[in-house]
């Protein structure tokens, strides 16, 4: 068994390469200017809420739907350009769909072996087309010996359910069958559409680290679409996050939650609560007090400081605390979640403003009670949105 995909191109080539990608349907914007690179052997996640573009932004990719506008290079060859868009077969490319798509009356290493059989970028005689045709209508499929077939079952750990059928998999076993496939003719690329939505939440967490495993143990390199923010920080090592048709923002986990590009950004991923404030010299000054910034924003009187609940230190108050202690205010508790790790309490301060704090598991602040809190900065200000009109 070989532990890396075989590729076409030197590693300082990126394995996919995406320029100006444009996409409207009936008129409606799905995709705008998307441009960025996938590293080889890295896993990049597109997050972002239904209709922001991403699953179209894949299927560009893949070769499922014809772009506008734009470019794609896999392996460093050209598949969208100006008047050429290669079918979806001749892209190497390898497609986990969302509900799997194993052929029900195939074997696992039948299903793995449907991969191989017409392998990207070769054109096929009528003679293959009808014996993968026929295939399908198979009542029982033996497990075929290709070596293949076994390297790619033994890379997600089922060398030993190559005669199984998908009926009698679990989630998280059909979700890897489904990679196998996907990277038994070892493409360039490897694509995956919402890929644990149908597992239940117990499953998706152990799943997710598999994959990332098998992932890195091939050396491919690969593109998922997502909703969940944890899932798509927790696999990927960039993640981008697609707003409106465009990538709004590109980068870590860290980065991206640490250091939102936009407020829309900042709201989707993760909680974050804003406070109005002024800001002057790399200091913003809100209810809280004065707190350090980080980002490039000019001096300004109306403007945001975002608040992530890990930022907001909370302790008990007495009642000969001083007024003004360390950059300490007062604050009731006026909402409570415990979650078992962890717990997050809102909190009114005195001027009317409302943020949450997040705290360990075994902290015993109470609805009703009045605490002390303060910021730990520095944070990330954005420019206040306009008065409404009117």
């Amino acid at each position: 068994m070989t532990d890396t995909v075989a590729t076409t191109a030197d590693s300082t080539t990126p394995a996919l390469a995406c320029r100006g990608l444009r996409k409207s349907f009936g008129g409606v914007q799905a995709v705008h200017d998307v441009s960025f690179d996938v590293r080889p052997g890295e896993i990049l996640a597109l997050l972002g809420p239904s209709g922001c573009g991403k699953t179209t932004t894949l299927r560009l990719i893949a070769g499922f739907e014809r772009a506008d506008a734009g470019a794609v290079r896999i392996g460093g060859h050209t598949v969208v350009g100006e008047r050429l868009s290669l079918p979806p077969e001749a892209r190497r490319v390898g497609m986990v769909f969302q509900d799997y798509a194993l052929f029900p009356h195939l074997t696992v290493g039948a299903n793995v072996q449907y991969g191989l059989d017409a392998p990207a970028g070769r054109a096929e005689g009528l003679g293959a087309k009808l014996s993968r045709a026929a295939a399908r209508y198979v009542p029982y499929a033996p497990a075929p010996a290709d070596d293949r077939v076994r390297e790619a079952l033994a890379l997600v750990s089922l060398g030993d359910m190559a005669d199984r059928y998908p009926h009698e998999l679990s989630g998280g076993e059909a979700q890897r069958v489904a990679l196998a496939r996907a990277l038994a003719p070892r493409p360039e690329l490897i694509l995956l559409d919402e890929p644990f939505s149908n597992l239940d939440t117990r499953l998706r967490a152990s799943v997710r680290a598999e994959v990332r495993a098998i992932l890195k143990r091939a050396g491919a390199a690969a593109v998922f679409v997502t909703h969940d923010q944890e899932e798509a920080f927790s696999l990927a090592d960039r993640v981008g996050v697609m707003w409106e048709g465009r990538v709004a923002q590109l980068g870590t986990a860290s980065e991206i939650y640490r250091r939102p590009a936009t407020r829309a950004v900042a709201e989707f991923v993760g909680d974050a609560d804003f406070l109005p404030g002024r800001l002057a010299g790399g200091v913003v000054t809100t209810e809280l007090g004065d707190i350090a910034t980080v980002g490039e924003i000019g001096d300004g009187d109306r403007v945001e400081a975002m608040l992530r609940p890990e930022t907001v230190r909370v302790a008990a108050a007495a009642a000969s605390d001083p007024p003004d202690d360390g950059g300490w205010v007062t604050a009731h508790v006026i909402e409570h979640t415990y979650y078992g790790h962890d717990q997050v309490i809102a909190l009114r301060l005195a001027g009317g403003a409302l943020v949450h704090a997040r705290l360990d598991f075994d902290a015993t602040h109470a609805v009703g009670d009045t605490v002390r809190l303060r910021v730990e900065g520095p944070v990330v200000v954005f420019p206040a949105p306009a008065p409404p009109h009117g």
